[in-house]
C-alpha cells in the first residue's frame, strides 16, 4: 500500500474507533449502565495501545480513566488517572506549536479535512492534573475498601498509588479545602496496613494542623 493511502486509512481508522468508544460511554451514561462503562473503557485501552500519540489520546485517557470510576472498577480507575497525569505533565512540558509554514494540502475529493488538533491552555492543563491528581486518591481509596477483591499485588500497587497520589496533591494545591480529606485516606492507609507509628505521626499531625 504506497504511504499516502496507508496514512490516510490509519487515520480514518483512528477516527472509527475513538468515535465509537465515545457512543458507548455516552450510552452508559445516558442509561447509568455499568457494565456498558466497563466495555467503554476496555474499548479506550484498545485504542491507547494503538493510537496513544494520536492528538485526542489525552481526551481518550481521560474517558478511560472517568469509564472505569463510573463502572466501579476503582484500582483500574486509580492507575488510569495516573495516566492522566502523567499525559498532563506531558503536554504541559511541549513547547507551544508553530504555526505552519505553509496551509495544508487539500483533502481529496469527497473527504472532509481533519480539523487541527486542540491546543490547551497552561491553566486547563493545571485543572485537569488537580482534578486527576484528587480522583485518584478517591478511587485507590475506593479499591483499598474492598481489598478483598484485590490481589496481594494490587493491595500493594493501590496502596502505593494512592500514596503517590496523596503527597503530590499535598505538596502540590496546599490551600485547596480537599487536603483534609486528601490527608486523612494517606495515613488510614498505613493503619490499615498495621504500621501503627506511621499512621500515629500522620494522624497526629493532622489533629495539630486542624484541630477543630
Amino acid at each position: 500500500i504506497p504511504e499516502q493511502e496507508r496514512d490516510h486509512l490509519f487515520k480514518e481508522f483512528e477516527a472509527y474507533c475513538r468515535d465509537l468508544s465515545t457512543k458507548a460511554q455516552t450510552a452508559a451514561a445516558k442509561n447509568t449502565d455499568v457494565k456498558l462503562f466497563e466495555l467503554a473503557a476496555d474499548a479506550y485501552e484498545n485504542y491507547l495501545k494503538f493510537f496513544a500519540a494520536a492528538p485526542a489520546s489525552q481526551e481518550i485517557r481521560q474517558n478511560l480513566a472517568d469509564s472505569r470510576f463510573a463502572a466501579k472498577q476503582y484500582f483500574l480507575a486509580g492507575r488510569a488517572y495516573e495516566g492522566v497525569i502523567e499525559g498532563v505533565k506531558k503536554l504541559s512540558a511541549e513547547p507551544p506549536p508553530a504555526p505552519p509554514s505553509a496551509p495544508p494540502s487539500p483533502p481529496p475529493a469527497g473527504e472532509k479535512a481533519e480539523p487541527p488538533p486542540p491546543v490547551r491552555d497552561k491553566a486547563s492543563l493545571e485543572a485537569d492534573k488537580k482534578e486527576a491528581i484528587y480522583t485518584s486518591v478517591l478511587a485507590y481509596n475506593n479499591a483499598l475498601k474492598e481489598s478483598p477483591k484485590l490481589s496481594r499485588l494490587e493491595l500493594v500497587q493501590a496502596r502505593s498509588g494512592l500514596r503517590r497520589s496523596a503527597r503530590e496533591y499535598i505538596d502540590s494545591y496546599p490551600s485547596e479545602a480537599n487536603q483534609v480529606a486528601v490527608k486523612f485516606n494517606f495515613a488510614k492507609s498505613y493503619y490499615d496496613e498495621g504500621l501503627f507509628d506511621e499512621a500515629t505521626e500522620y494522624f497526629s499531625a493532622l489533629v495539630d494542623e486542624y484541630p477543630t
